[in-house]
């Protein structure tokens, strides 16, 4: 089929009619406009579009036509140059109207002064004639350069939680000052004094004899505190531990002032609140800072600390009027998007104390700050120059570090095999550093908390900083200060661009590439092979193509199967399934519902073989494709047949209970549900695709992907012949107890990585 008829199916589609209609005629109008033309061309690069979107590429459609009518819903870029979901985030208008994010800047945005890059980057790019002054990061040695001031008032059982999520952050350079701010529940008192006489590192107690309310006992505090920087953290709130390591780079490497997280509500509601960034006068329309925000104690001391305004009816948020003075002052104000502050929600909840209506706390606070109200056009400062931008952020240590980059962390084979080697870094007493590049969608579950469970050094890069600029310039930052001496991409897009500047940066780094098939990134692969010192891949299939077809130096190739737990035998109960299994042989699907896993495919194997009675399919998973394979399973008739839980924490009690696993991919590396399967006796029909030919060795059962009929035939005549199912599902087991267990893959790597990061400490140590 030609390019061209496909890119008019696609415009042709009934997908979201009314939306494609409204970007079509947007672009006729566009064309005609010469400046909305060349800010098109400018951030659409077609090639690149392509390069990174290899579906589109293998699709043969137009891509300015896929990126003007899907690739924008689905938050793909059009070039590095700008960043769709970042535009679409930061205006919601737009986002809410369907226009093509890219479409819209060239038409509108540009004329209405709407940004699409990182705001430091564009004040950066600035002359500094407002403010001449620059920021000297020099600080004394022997103190700290953050306080943590938590005020503390009733809320003794709570308090130590907060103080643990403070003492557990990835920055140590901090100290702690606990203010009991006389607390009229005696046993609150009592538990304050209990931990103070635990004697707690990097903390101090300060007593209060009588009640005061939260902003006197934060200024009490702060006139204690020895930090340059001061991040007021409420009792009963929690800090996730990156938060001060990337609040402080900010303020460090580039000279904000005020830097204020995301905030996470826990306890008795779950809503995420994502702060923009803070600016006046915008900050007198709502409170656009975290109470837990990081801000420079010199501009504390110089707009009058805060100020309390009563309680229950007259209450005023004391923080909210800090951070108008704050910014009114003309100091700068950076956010970060990820919910990094955890805000605990229940009856004594700081913001269930004000019982004032918001216009009506707006109208006060606005009257109390008349002053800065009446110049608000010269409000904004540019930033100021730093000098010494890494004077405070040297390297922490001479432990060496080992650095993951991947894209995102979600419930998959992927993200499996990393942890599993992410607990060997540590058992061996490295350090392990982990960074994500890109969001997830709200359908695809993230997994990063399974990570910072074995180290807290997890970074979500996409989610802690505006631009790739200020990601590049972080990962650099971690490079040094954890002593990064292995760097292990695992389809990390971002990284990979780099890598050509971070290898001439750091020479001595070593670059290993995990390739876990051979489609998705292969490119880059090759593309970046001068500055890859080692790619692994799973199998000797996948290394052959990369030599012969691609012209890879085999001595950077090494293979290293993937390896799973074998699994122990457990005479646990049995799933629950429904009525219509039982008696029935069960045939799985047990992976991500995902384009490349082809679940829609498992949805068109359960429709043609729907009419046997004996069958019966279980289905789990979450993924991007979840709403459509609900559709399709609806669609067809098919819900008393298929057994489709969404995801599923453990799916190895479903596994036992399946008598056939079906492995439809598209594209695919070396599944670890097939090493799973097979480990717990279970026979396999799967598409010829990837490295998985290397494990189903009886390859009448492997079938093309996408061959409905093939793999229809294959299962019935797995159905129909028990001893059959036996003889494949013992073979299977033993293949996989022979080379595909994760003590034999962690050797492996061990042999790769290890030996490479124990000659550089060395000489780094001579040196």
């Amino acid at each position: 089929m030609t390019r061209r008829l496909r890119t008019l199916m696609l415009a042709a589609s009934p997908r979201q009619p009314w939306i494609t209609a409204k970007n079509l005629l947007l672009w006729h109008r566009v064309r005609k406009d010469p400046e909305a033309v060349a800010i098109w061309n400018k951030y659409f690069d077609a090639r690149q579009y392509l390069a990174e979107n290899r579906d589109v590429a293998k699709g043969n459609v137009d891509p300015l036509v896929h990126f003007l009518l899907r690739g924008n819903e689905e938050g793909r870029n059009p070039s590095r140059g700008f960043d769709t979901r970042y535009y679409l985030g930061r205006y919601p208008d737009v986002a809410a109207s369907g226009i093509n994010a890219l479409l819209h800047f060239a038409g509108f945005g540009h004329r209405e002064g709407r940004t699409l890059n990182d705001p430091f980057v564009e004040a950066a790019a600035q002359p500094v004639i407002a403010n001449p002054a620059s920021i000297n990061n020099s600080w004394r040695a022997d103190y700290p350069l953050v306080t943590v001031v938590i005020p503390c008032f009733n809320y003794g059982h709570l308090v130590e939680q907060a103080i643990r999520s403070v003492l557990n952050q990835t920055y140590p350079d901090l100290e702690i000052i606990v203010v009991e701010g006389g607390s009229t529940d005696p046993a609150s008192i009592a538990e304050v004094r209990r931990l103070e006489a635990l004697g707690l590192s990097r903390t101090r107690f300060l007593f209060r004899d009588e009640r005061h309310l939260a902003g006197d006992n934060r200024n009490f505090g702060i006139g204690f505190a020895r930090g340059r920087y001061i991040c007021c953290l409420d009792a009963d709130d929690l800090l996730r531990p990156v938060y001060i390591e990337v609040a402080v780079f900010l303020a460090e490497v580039f000279g904000y002032d005020l830097v204020t997280p995301s905030v996470q509500c826990f306890g008795g509601s779950d809503p995420a609140w994502l702060v923009p960034d803070p600016s006046f006068p915008a900050i007198l329309e709502e409170n656009q800072v975290a109470t837990a925000a990081l801000f420079r104690r010199s501009v504390w001391a110089h707009v009058g600390g805060f100020r309390d305004w009563g309680v229950g009816a007259e209450h005023i948020p004391e923080d909210w009027d800090f951070w108008i003075r704050f910014l009114g002052h003309g100091f700068s104000g950076k956010s970060i998007r990820e919910p990094l502050l955890l805000y605990r929600v229940h009856e004594n909840s700081l913001t269930r104390q004000s019982t004032l209506e918001l216009h009506r706390q707006r109208d006060v606070l606005r009257k109390a700050n008349a002053d800065l109200c009446a110049g608000i056009a010269n409000h904004a400062q540019p930033l100021r120059p730093v000098v010494n931008r890494w004077a405070n952020l040297s390297s922490v240590d001479d432990t060496p570090g080992i650095l993951f980059a991947t894209p995102f962390l979600t419930i998959g084979g992927a993200e499996k095999l990393l942890r599993t080697l992410a607990q060997r870094v540590i058992a061996r007493g490295l350090r392990l550093i982990v960074i994500t590049s890109r969001s997830l969608p709200d359908s695809v579950p993230d997994d990063s908390r399974s990570f910072e469970r074995i180290t807290p050094h997890v970074y979500p890069l996409s989610g802690l900083f505006s631009s790739d600029q200020v990601s590049g310039e972080f990962l650099r930052y971690l490079i040094r200060r954890y002593s990064v001496q292995t760097l292990m991409l695992a389809g990390c897009e971002f990284v990979y661009h780099l890598l050509p500047a971070l290898k001439k940066e750091f020479p001595n780094l070593t670059v290993v590439d995990q390739l876990f098939n051979g489609d998705a990134h292969v490119y880059n692969n090759r593309h970046y092979s001068g500055s890859i010192d080692a790619t692994i891949v799973p199998s000797d299939a996948l290394s052959d193509s990369l030599v012969h077809g691609h012209g890879a130096d085999p001595a950077t190739i090494h293979v290293i199967p993937h390896g799973i737990p074998l699994p122990a035998e457990t005479g646990e109960t049995p799933p629950a399934l429904p009525a219509a299994a039982r008696g029935r042989i069960l045939i799985g699907f047990f992976g991500r519902l995902s384009r490349e896993k082809a679940a829609d495919v498992f949805v068109e194997i359960v429709r043609a073989l729907a009419k046997e009675p004996d069958l019966f399919f279980i289905m789990t998973g979450e993924g991007p494709e979840r709403d459509c394979i609900r559709d399709q399973i609806r669609k067809y008739g098919l819900e008393d047949r298929i057994y489709a839980p969404g995801f599923v924490e453990n799916v190895e009690p479903l596994m036992r209970a399946a008598d056939i696993v079906v492995l439809p991919s598209r594209i695919d590396g070396m599944p670890l549900a097939l090493l799973e399967a097979g480990a717990l006796g279970k026979p396999v029909v799967a598409s010829r695709v990837g490295s998985i030919p290397t494990i189903v060795q009886d390859h009448e059962f492997l079938c093309e992907a996408g061959d409905v009929s093939a793999f229809c035939r294959s299962i019935l005549r797995l159905a129909r012949d028990p001893e059959l199912r036996q003889r494949m599902g013992a073979a299977a087991r033993s293949r996989v107890d022979a080379r595909y267990s994760s003590d034999r893959m962690l050797e492996a790597y061990e042999r790769l990585l290890w030996p490479a990061g124990e000659v550089q400490a060395c000489k780094k140590a001579a040196t």
